[in-house]
């Protein structure tokens, strides 16, 4: 997209958008569940749906550009975009760079971390005793490291672009990758092997905000004006609870299973279009919905042992039923 001149630029940001009729929003790749392509190849997300909001209310159109993190500040000086919406958490370093707009909702710092290590990485006092703790930070930002470095002296810290290369097992030097529970739990859906994990005691949040030109502070009141009315109208409530917790979808009708209607192990529902995050899946006595919370992510996975059991009961009974019937019929044609 072209860059928007000097005497457009006089106009202030609202009237070069007005203007122009379209709102240009800039999003970064792989920032499940706030802005991705799913299966349709389709932009799609909580920040995208909230994008299409404040297109609407201006009366323009809206053009989404992709572009990487290193560019978010050349492109929002340059007017190629307006504004950057892609679940980016506030940082002092951050807003020295840009300006923010008022934060539409708090993410909750966690770690993805391969499923079978979960509980290693469950306290803040297991992960201080582990002997060369690599982590990985997606994005660089001093901030982070900061505090990672400061919860546990002697940490190797290193960033990655996207947590996608841990996951697909590319990157086996990372114990795990520091990451938000919310945006997190949605990688583990497409990555069922690992799960999100906020460590205990307590948790840190973190603020999100959409980067702003820092030139146009006329721009950045309206957004954050705006972000303001759609918390109180209800309308950032309900793309959290569709996007992050994956509610409000209609359930469709599961299969018959013999797991499920016979043996009652789980109980699935399958809700609305999977690629938008809208995926439940119950095992009895544990809950999972992804993009889910990240007190659910806690709960993952279900009890291996019991299900173990449970399998080892069922063969029987079933053997038992099967010898029973046999020797009954053999005795009973013997006996005649």
């Amino acid at each position: 997209l072209p860059a928007v001149d000097g005497a457009q630029m006089k106009s202030g940001r609202l009237g070069v958008i007005q203007n122009r009729g379209s709102l240009r929003v800039g999003y970064l790749p792989d920032s499940l569940p706030f802005a991705y392509s799913n299966s349709n190849a389709e932009v799609v997300g909580f920040d995208i749906e909230l994008a299409h909001h404040l297109a609407a209310d201006l009366g323009v159109t809206l053009e989404l550009v992709r572009i990487s993190y290193d560019e978010i500040s050349e492109h929002l000086e340059s007017g190629v975009v307006d504004m950057v919406m892609s679940g980016l958490a506030v940082t002092p370093g951050r807003a020295l760079q840009w300006k923010f707009s008022a934060s539409p909702l708090d993410l909750t710092l966690g770690l993805l971390v391969p499923d079978h290590r979960r509980k290693a990485f469950a306290s803040l006092d297991n992960m201080r005793r582990m002997p060369d703790l690599k982590l990985g930070v997606v994005q660089s930002d001093n901030a982070f490291r900061h505090l990672i470095e400061s919860a546990f002296p002697g940490v190797a810290v290193s960033y990655v672009g996207s947590p996608r290369k841990f996951l697909r097992g590319q990157q086996p030097e990372l114990d795990a990758v520091v990451y938000s529970a919310e945006a997190g739990s949605a990688w583990t859906l497409i990555y069922p092997a690992y799960s999100v994990v906020v460590p205990r005691p307590g948790l840190v949040k973190l603020s999100t905000g959409y980067p702003l030109p820092a030139a146009d502070p006329a721009w950045a009141e309206f957004v954050s004006d705006w972000i303001v009315i759609k918390q109180k109208d209800g309308t950032i409530g309900l793309l959290f609870e569709h996007w992050i917790m994956g509610r409000g979808a209609e359930d469709t009708e599961p299969r018959w299973s013999v797991i499920r209607d016979v043996l009652h192990w789980v109980e699935e529902s399958v809700t609305g279009d999977r690629a938008k995050g809208l995926f439940a899946w119950r095992l009895r006595g544990y809950r999972a919905t992804a993009p889910f919370y990240p007190s659910d992510a806690l709960l993952l996975p279900a009890d291996a042992l019991l299900l173990a059991v449970r399998a080892f009961l069922f063969v029987f009974v079933f053997a038992f039923v099967f010898g029973f019937g046999f020797f009954f019929r053999f005795g009973l044609a013997r006996s005649r």
